[in-house]
């Protein structure tokens, strides 16, 4: 008439340390008969498969007079869906004095929620990043360990028309031409427009020209880094785009 015994059962694989699966699970349950009759099976076995927190797997043990005991293991959490990285907003190609706002999203459907991501927004001017190719890439992973990633490129181009907008925002946002009178900001524009007419002969030039534009353009770069018009670095920046022209 004894009812045969039944363990709450052993899952495997066992939960990481955030609580959480992100395979099947198969929970044993071992069964023991002390009523006499012997257990018609030493263990039952249950398999989980479905994602979805706080699941509960039961085990029967049946003895061979007929008597049946059951037992529950619960609190299993499987998550087999990757998250998911988007990067969205991406033009594809921005001019140097274009601004680029790249968004990245990070997330998880499959229920653990995400325990890290590396996903930045990617803003700033064209000129900030350089001309040429640029890639970013972004990794996240859930609470269950699934990991996901993702990346996009942009290209940063130069043209004549921007390298000049982007040059004469530079000049004009300075601490010194901000503190210039109408007319002495008159005299410091010439400074930059007279850069400008040297980078807008560079397109059509031999290059022998064109290492004498770039020269011009040089001595006209200098005289607004003296004047305190251009930080050293964007000056480099200036003759760098230059030189893709």
């Amino acid at each position: 008439k004894t009812k045969p015994t039944i363990s709450a059962g052993t899952a495997s694989p066992a939960a990481n340390a955030n609580g959480w699966n992100n395979t099947n699970v198969t929970v044993t349950f071992s069964c023991s008969d002390p009523g006499g009759s012997g257990a018609v099976s030493a263990t039952d076995v249950k398999t989980l498969s479905s994602e979805g927190a706080n699941q509960s797997a039961t085990g029967t043990c049946t003895d061979k007079a007929g008597n049946s005991n059951s037992a529950t293991k619960s609190g299993i959490s499987i998550d087999k869906t990757k998250p998911t990285v988007v990067y969205s907003g991406n033009l594809g190609t921005y001019a140097v004095d274009a601004t680029v706002n790249i968004t990245c999203t990070a997330s998880d459907t499959g229920g653990s929620t995400l325990a890290s991501s590396t996903c930045a927004n990617i803003t700033g001017l064209g000129s900030s990043f350089g001309p040429g190719p640029h890639t970013f890439s972004a990794t996240a992973t859930d609470k269950a360990g699934n990991t996901a990633s993702a990346s996009t490129t942009f290209t940063v181009g130069v043209t004549v028309a921007a390298l000049c907008n982007q040059l004469k925002q530079w000049v004009q946002a300075s601490a010194a031409y901000q503190k210039l009178k109408p007319a002495q900001k008159a005299i410091a524009d010439l400074a930059w427009n007279a850069a400008c007419q040297a980078a807008a002969k560079l397109p059509p030039l031999t290059p022998a020209q064109k290492q004498t534009a770039l020269k011009v353009l040089k001595i006209a770069v200098d005289v607004l880094v003296a004047g305190g018009y251009l930080t050293p670095a964007q000056a480099q920046a200036i003759m760098n785009m230059a030189a893709l022209l």
